[in-house]
């Protein structure tokens, strides 16, 4: 089973702080999930 954290849920629930989670993620420990239609949309609307 798959589960599906925020990074910020992610990092908290490893104990770990949000750089961590970034720098797994740029080593290809963990791998980065797509981003949503609302992160793409917000930043649409907050350039």
């Amino acid at each position: 089973m798959t589960s599906h954290y925020s990074i910020g849920q992610l990092a908290k629930t490893a104990g770990v702080n949000v750089e961590t989670i970034r720098y797994y993620e740029r080593q290809g420990l963990i791998t980065q999930p797509p981003k949503t239609a609302l992160v793409q949309v917000k930043s649409l609307i907050h350039p």
